[in-house]
């Protein structure tokens, strides 16, 4: 009898060990594949920011890529979009790669603005607007962008495409670009060294438990 108890209270503590281990390590983390867009897969950005043009990132690195060019000739073309960050994630960085196609036997200039924004609006007047970043499209690529805005947590934000400019003997450009948005999980999981201590010290207290009821 004394020993089916002991085994009984044994065994209850392992249970606790194990059940304490699994509410401390938390869910896993999100498994949804990071976000990628294209427009010459997936049609033109626009040059204004509608709602519609609302792309979900996830946890990685979120790419949205696309073309945009300037010239005398035919309508400049914009492109904005917006993005949104869900529930426990932090966005870390944003960096804009691109490479410039010059058109003109001589452009001196070559520059675009983008806007970082609490909402998918146009920060109208400059209304909550957090910050902008102006790119020389004729240095090198890439840049980092918004970091002193960053890290930006759980919401919707838009990147409206403000501001072309050119200037030279012939004032044309077109620009290919990749934007990269890194995202992190922010739940706070405990390193597996910190949960193999606990379990170790749970089934030291199975064993020292053990020892005492030997002792009666």
């Amino acid at each position: 009898m004394k020993e089916l108890l002991m085994r009984t209270k044994i065994g209850s503590l392992l249970i606790t060990a194990v059940l304490l281990l699994a509410i401390l390590a938390g869910p896993p983390p999100p498994t949804a594949v990071a976000f990628s867009y294209s427009e010459s897969v997936s049609g033109d950005l626009p040059s204004v920011l509608p709602t519609a043009s609302v792309f979900p990132l996830n946890i990685g690195a979120n790419t949205i890529s696309g073309t945009f060019s300037i010239g005398r000739t035919s309508p400049s073309d914009f492109d904005s979009f917006a993005f949104s960050l869900p529930v426990g994630s932090q966005l870390d960085s944003v960096s804009f790669a691109f490479a410039t196609r010059l058109e003109g036997t001589i452009i001196t200039e070559a520059d675009t603005v983008f806007l970082l924004c609490p909402s998918n609006d146009f920060c109208a007047n400059n209304t909550g607007l957090l910050e902008f970043v102006n790119v020389n499209l004729l240095d090198p690529s890439p840049v980092a962008a918004f970091d002193s805005t960053l890290p930006l947590d759980t919401g919707t934000f838009g990147i409206p495409h403000n501001e072309l400019h050119s200037n030279g003997s012939f004032n044309s450009f077109l620009v290919n670009y990749t934007w990269t948005f890194n995202v992190r999980p922010t739940s706070a999981v405990p390193e597996p060294g910190t949960l193999a201590l606990l379990g170790l010290g749970l089934i030291g207290l199975a064993g020292y438990g053990r020892t005492k009821f030997f002792k009666r």
